[in-house]
């Protein structure tokens, strides 16, 4: 009885490296979900930027606010940053004959 010793190696396909295209698709698919995840925590938690605007009003204003929930707190702020808006550009307008400080400075 003969042993055959070199008996020949089973073929191995050789793992290539990721490809350009691939790479990619991966990041962009990564990149996509990534940001789905960010925009439904945005969604659930409310950013930090606006707990502290109100904790700052609330603090600030003290009893005058207490009886406002946060929903309609926030909508008497937005409210207020609008007429604080509208009463700066007419103020703009009369100073600048008829132009806002960006339209003065060339920026708008």
């Amino acid at each position: 009885m003969q042993l055959d010793l070199f008996v020949e190696a089973p073929q191995v396909k050789s793992l290539t490296s990721p490809t350009k295209k691939s790479t990619a698709r991966l990041s962009e698919t990564l990149h996509q979900h990534t940001a789905s995840i960010d925009e439904a925590l945005q969604s659930i938690f409310k950013s930090s930027q606006e707990e502290t605007r109100l904790q700052q009003t609330r603090r600030t204003m003290g009893d005058s606010v207490s009886h406002l929930s946060d929903d309609e707190l926030e909508v008497c702020l937005t409210e207020f940053q609008h007429l604080i808006d509208e009463w700066l550009n007419a103020f703009e307008h009369e100073l600048f004959d008829g132009q806002t400080l960006k339209q003065v400075l060339g920026r708008g």
